[in-house]
């Protein structure tokens, strides 16, 4: 995951959009994790690996993937450039368009939900957030 997040940051310091750069970055990871289950995952399946084993070789390979791209890469703290939009005042809060979309997406995703489901996942109790319920 990390090998696609570098991608992604050096293809947004290059100049291209976040909004192109960070599905570019999941495919990259994406990608990488395909060819991992091919070529090593999948071979160690076959000759009947026990779990326990499977979790130690996933662990490795963690390993191998994340401080491996970090030795390529550097040890650099970067971030994704994103423009923030225009700003807009609402009494004597300013918010950009960004975080006005993302109180925007809030609210929908929030009204789709019941009250006992936003309740339950507030409370930490998530059993009994998405089975469905009778609107009377």
């Amino acid at each position: 995951m990390i090998r696609g997040r570098v991608r992604g940051v050096r293809l947004n310091e290059r100049g291209v959009n976040i909004w192109i750069s960070a599905p570019a970055a999941i495919l990259i990871g994406a990608g990488t994790v395909r060819a991992a289950q091919h070529l090593i995952y999948t071979p160690f399946g076959r000759r009947g690996t026990t779990p326990i084993a499977m979790v130690i070789v996933a662990l490795g390979m963690t390993l191998i993937l994340e401080f491996g791209t970090q030795a390529l890469a550097g040890p650099t703290n970067v971030s994704y450039i994103m423009r923030s939009g225009s700003n807009g005042q609402i009494g004597s809060i300013e918010l950009t368009v960004v975080q006005l979309v993302i109180i925007g997406l809030s609210i929908v995703v929030m009204s789709w939900s019941t009250p006992d489901q936003i309740h339950a996942a507030g409370q930490g109790d998530a059993s009994d957030c998405c089975e469905p319920q009778s609107r009377a």
